[in-house]
């Protein structure tokens, strides 16, 4: 069996050791643009600023101390992340419709707070997916085409339980399918 893969490869001749090598080359350049392109993360940047971090990214804060350092540490593992957001025009309807997939970790039904608005409006998740590190939940908010209005914003605020002092924002701005706006996370 090893003997035939050894044959197909030695027999592809210079053409397909030519084609092998373009599209190895040409993967590895992709791979690497959209590696460069990447936002990094809440906990990279922890990681990159803490006492054992490298300190290679520009806009990594310094920690003055253990303290404030373990502080981030837990405000970097509980922000809430969104997973996805989708912006429908909805022909045919006479609205428009807003949905966002947003991730909160550390989330217990029995502990956790949590207040959502979309426009100033209340609302409540329509979808809720329990995880081992926390909760998915899924925020629809639909749009009269009849308004002068057409985006929508989901302000989510959210404590992971009585421990925590201050609470996690998130803010998403969904006004057009190809553009939405997913504004940083802070807590407050």
């Amino acid at each position: 069996m090893a003997l035939t893969g050894t044959a197909v490869l030695v027999g592809i001749g210079p053409i397909g050791w030519f084609v092998l090598g373009f599209v190895l080359i040409g993967g590895s350049m992709v791979l690497s643009r959209a590696g460069d392109a990447a936002k990094d993360s809440a906990i990279e940047k922890w990681l990159d600023a803490s006492s054992f971090g490298m300190r290679e990214l520009p806009d990594a804060p310094r920690y003055a101390n253990l303290n404030e350092e373990v502080t981030a540490l837990g405000i970097a593992l509980h922000n809430p992340q969104v997973v996805e957001t989708d912006w429908s025009r909805r022909w045919g309807f006479d609205h428009y419709q807003a949905e966002a997939e947003i991730f909160l970790p550390g989330y217990d039904f029995g502990e956790s707070i949590l207040r959502i608005t979309a426009n100033g409006q209340s609302v409540a998740p329509v979808k809720r997916h329990q995880q081992d590190s926390g909760t998915t939940i899924t925020l629809r908010y639909y749009l009269s085409k009849k308004e002068d209005i057409e985006r929508v914003v989901f302000n989510v605020r959210y404590r992971p339980n009585a421990s925590f002092n201050k609470d996690f924002s998130l803010t998403i701005t969904l006004p057009e399918p190809e553009n939405p706006e997913i504004d940083e996370q802070t807590i407050s």
